[in-house]
């Protein structure tokens, strides 16, 4: 088994994660002032890097986040990073930070420095085997709060991380959002889809308040080419449990079959043929660019 390596670049400073270092004052750090995207590599090349970069300048845009880099600045950055990274295949999280404050206080005035630029490198070790081969067990969380159309990649993941901890102390692997009426969102770091009895994909529409993932994106315009029927709507718990598979997707993760949720199965409780397919078709069609 390959060794894990954890490299950390603070601000174009490359060092193993354990020495990284980010100023006290940083707005990211006091108050999740910043917004961030996570990929991976496949034989040192970054995996839809022009969407992630995109999508990394529109989470700023929406938190008024000045960018004081280029996306070329940012590409050169996140490609050093790859390139003194000793492994082939990583996972990578950019996160960009408004900057620095000169005096604690929310108000934006008080930056006197430019965006911190960090990005996160580690070793990947391939997805387990018993994900395809058993499937995940989730359970439903309802979001204390109302979250209305496609959600800001920001840093501040309290409520997800607070939903992961429940799920996996009672031994399940995620947790899937629920809104205040109970309409279906998404994982915690994922998004949610479900196949009907008639074989139709669903996934929530992103006007119900979740994250546009790009391999959501992906897969929509994959269904699109091969005219496969799927639908965008508002879905509720109850839709999920009377679907005959389910899934959920990322840009690590790939398609991750779900076969039950809250203890009650999904289908038959086991990963799904057609979401095998799905996830085949899916790699078949990355095999197209990446090395994998």
């Amino acid at each position: 088994m390959e060794k894990s390596v954890f490299l950390i670049s603070v601000n174009g400073l490359i060092t193993n994660a354990d020495e990284a270092l980010i100023p006290a004052m940083d707005r990211g750090f006091l108050y999740g002032d910043s917004v961030y995207e996570a990929t991976r590599t496949f034989q040192k090349k970054p995996f839809h890097w022009s969407f992630h970069l995109s999508r990394l300048f529109e989470s700023a845009k929406k938190m008024e986040i000045d960018v004081n880099y280029s996306a070329e600045e940012l590409t050169a950055e996140v490609q050093k990073m790859i390139d003194q990274h000793p492994s082939s295949n990583i996972t990578l999280r950019i996160q960009l930070s408004r900057g620095t404050n000169k005096e604690l206080g929310l108000s934006r005035t008080l930056v006197n420095s430019r965006n911190n630029l960090i990005i996160y490198a580690k070793t990947l070790a391939p997805n387990p085997k018993e994900w395809l081969t058993k499937g995940w067990r989730v359970m439903s969380y309802r979001l204390p709060f109302q979250k209305v159309g496609s959600q800001t990649k920001a840093g501040s993941y309290i409520e997800n991380m607070l939903a992961l901890e429940k799920a996996k102390a009672e031994g399940l692997d995620d947790a899937l959002f629920l809104n205040l009426n109970g309409n279906l969102l998404e994982g915690t770091t994922s998004n949610i889809w479900f196949i009907d009895q008639q074989g139709v994909i669903h996934t929530p529409s992103l006007s119900e308040g979740l994250l546009d993932g790009i391999t959501r994106q992906s897969l929509i315009k994959l269904f699109q080419l091969n005219n496969i029927p799927y639908s965008e709507g508002r879905y509720s718990l109850d839709d999920l449990l009377k679907a005959r598979e389910a899934f959920i997707t990322s840009s690590t993760r790939f398609l991750v079959p779900v076969v039950e949720i809250d203890g009650k199965k999904i289908g038959n409780g086991l990963p799904g043929a057609r979401t095998l397919e799905l996830l085949n078709l899916y790699l078949s069609e990355i095999k197209k660019e990446y090395v994998i």
